[in-house]
């Protein structure tokens, strides 16, 4: 079998585990609509159509979120979430193989490409509420800008690709501009960094995406904290989702850090591991003294910081000492019981009547009267229409 054949092969296997295991999270969730949009971005799209795309919501844009609104409705209003949910599954499978295949080609190992992919599915933070919720297109967006910036061989890349995707994650999330630590420190601190042409366009496109969101922030008049109420410290009895991944990811990520010191008796983390702990624990530091603790901040930090410990096991498991190999045995196992338990969609995402179900039976109330308001019914509070307009998008 050819190499071109064997290639192929990983990439459809993978991605069709990564597709199978994304759509079993949301066995419980998938006829539901996330509460954190809602409905308003389909509304909007619905009335505005593309011309929606740049309007900014929370004070910044979010283009790539609104392209897939304009997707949800081609489709019949009964059919919003579920055709939401699939996007989410879509979205999930495919940047867990891109993520898969260039660990694949960093380490040279099959399985821990798979593992490291699997990491993006599973992890457990997701579980909130962004399982299934098609509008986190910008956290998966610059999950890939952290890991393609991350990627020690510049080769592996071209360099349109990458400036495409980090303008495409710029005009969608305000926080992608962080994910250039590692290449910005690196200019610095490493001697004989080149500073190619390469670099000149990655830098030039992360400025461009922060700069479009700069002018859209101030176009709106809003604060640059976008949650007027933020929370900084797990409360009284808030339980072990919330500790465990408050806590866990940046203690992960800075771990890693601190072993790059030279009086450690333990083995270095390469450049691949230092750059995507590097990104972890600054998105996690950025967007905690921004907004605090959400849900939605702990999951590309959560990811890095898995990505970080199979990569590192994987190139000096047989150098480190006991006392590591327990520790890192202990983090895999609590880790391992943190996927098997917020596996599936939390209540957040699973509570209340089905989008479909409710759908139909305001068609039934407005069949018999075409002039009445209708509510379809959410967890959370309802979506006021008239009759005839949604008896239009049927």
């Amino acid at each position: 079998m050819s190499v071109l054949s064997q290639t192929r092969r990983y990439n459809v296997t993978a991605v069709l585990v990564f597709l199978l295991v994304a759509a079993g999270r949301v066995l419980v969730s998938a006829d539901r609509l996330p509460p954190d949009p809602g409905y308003e971005f389909f509304e909007d799209s619905y009335r505005n159509g593309w011309l929606v795309l740049f309007k900014t919501e929370g004070g910044y844009l979010d283009v790539p979120r609104r392209i897939l609104s304009e997707i949800v409705v081609l489709f019949p209003i009964r059919f919003t979430a579920l055709i939401g949910t699939a996007l989410w599954v879509v979205m999930c499978g495919v940047s867990a193989l891109a993520v898969s295949v260039l660990v694949k080609r960093v380490t040279g190992n099959r399985l821990v490409g798979i593992l490291c992919g699997l990491m993006v599915v599973l992890v457990p933070s997701a579980s909130e509420s962004q399982i299934g919720n098609q509008s986190v297109i910008k956290w998966f967006l610059i999950l890939l800008v952290v890991v393609a910036i991350s990627v020690p061989d510049e080769e592996m890349i071209a360099t349109s690709v990458l400036g495409a995707l980090i303008v495409a994650s710029g005009i969608s999330n305000p926080m992608t501009f962080v994910a250039s630590a590692p290449l910005l420190v690196n200019l610095v601190t490493v001697r004989g960094t080149r500073r190619t042409t390469r670099t000149k366009v990655v830098i030039a496109c992360f400025a461009f995406g922060l700069l479009v969101q700069i002018i859209a922030w101030q176009s709106t008049g809003s604060g640059i904290q976008k949650y007027a109420e933020r929370v900084y410290w797990p409360w009284p009895g808030a339980g072990a989702f919330w500790n465990y991944n408050f806590f866990i990811p940046p203690l992960t990520c800075l771990v890693i850090l601190v072993l790059t010191l030279p009086r450690l008796p333990f083995p270095k983390p390469s450049r691949f591991v230092l750059n995507l702990a590097m990104s972890g624990f600054a998105l996690w530091s950025v967007t905690y003294y921004l907004s605090g603790m959400a849900d939605r901040y702990f999951v590309i930090p959560q990811i890095l910081s898995a990505l970080c410990t199979i990569i590192y096991l994987k190139e000096n498991f047989l150098q480190i000492n006991v006392f590591l190999r327990v520790m890192s045995a202990v983090y895999v196992l609590v880790f391992a019981i943190a996927i098997v338990n917020w596996y599936q969609s939390g209540w957040f995402l699973s509570s209340g009547p089905k989008w479909s179900t409710e759908v139909d039976r305001s068609i039934n109330e407005c069949s018999a009267d075409a002039s009445q308001v209708t509510t379809i019914e959410q967890f959370m509070g309802g979506v006021e229409l008239d009759c005839s307009t949604l008896l239009s998008r049927t």
